[in-house]
């Protein structure tokens, strides 16, 4: 049946050993690959405005395993692939014999961009990076930006929870640490949140955040000391009172004084 359409439509086979293929993007762990199984780039040069790029030594099992699944699925294939990835999609394609004329603001905003793998994101929940260096990440940052999100987040809380949380002044950051950060404050706001439970004898109508916070607030200041003095075997020793007359640095929050607390002892980090 294949034959005969292939002689009925005139369809013409090239009589090649693989099969090409081209993938869009594909996430490796590093690099991602423009040549791979030995397709050949520079014949399509006029087609693509990039050259061929190979894999990383020590990432080459990893990218192995990637385009095997990728390219063989369900049994395998009859016939090897030769895989050529178009990193950009239609955005690196450009007819042969058109020049490309950027002007100085496109040249400088396709320089500044900075491609990030979907596959090394810390964690697939988390927002998108921006496509800005990490380093100028909080510079061009909307201001704006962050108040949406608070009055997002603000909205998801109840009101008898909004009254233990404070308002944070940084703005939210998508980094390794942040589901972190995310899992102590929510710990901690459950130990709030039962402890106040507990003191409205019961009832969770009639508990008082601002009792609660004061009850808790040296429990939490010991487990949390705990959670950050690792380096001295989780002892956390009292610090000598200070004079009054001193002028401690301009932080009020706990977590910021309990770090300069630890910073300040030996063998701590």
């Amino acid at each position: 049946m294949l034959r005969l359409s292939v002689s009925f439509f005139g369809l013409k086979r090239k009589n090649s050993t693989h099969v090409h293929k081209f993938l869009e993007g594909c996430p490796l762990p590093e690099t991602l690959v423009d040549d791979l199984a030995g397709a050949n780039l520079k014949s399509s040069t006029p087609f693509f405005s990039t050259m061929p790029r190979y894999i990383v030594a020590k990432e080459n099992r990893l990218s192995t395993l990637f385009f095997h699944h990728a390219l063989y699925p369900a049994g395998g294939a009859r016939r090897p692939y030769r895989v050529v990835v178009v990193r950009g999609g239609r955005g690196v394609r450009s007819q042969p014999g058109v020049a490309v004329t950027l002007s100085k603001s496109a040249f400088e905003e396709n320089s500044c961009r900075l491609y990030r793998d979907p596959a090394r994101r810390p964690f697939f929940y988390s927002r998108p990076p921006a496509l800005a260096p990490s380093r100028f990440s909080h510079e061009m940052r909307n201001k704006d930006e962050g108040k949406n999100e608070a009055s997002v987040n603000s909205s998801n809380v109840t009101g008898q929870e909004r009254g233990m949380t404070a308002k944070s002044s940084r703005s939210t950051e998508d980094s390794l640490l942040a589901p972190l950060c995310g899992v102590i404050e929510s710990h901690f706001l459950a130990l709030l949140k039962q402890h106040a439970i507990e003191e409205g004898g019961g009832n969770e109508m009639t508990a008082d955040p601002k009792r609660a916070r004061e009850g808790t607030g040296k429990t939490i200041e010991e487990e949390l000391a705990t959670l950050l003095s690792g380096g001295h075997g989780g002892i956390m020793t009292a610090e000598e009172e200070r004079d009054t007359t001193v002028l401690s640095p301009p932080c009020s929050d706990l977590v910021g004084k309990l770090l300069r607390n630890v910073a300040s002892l030996p063998f701590s980090f």
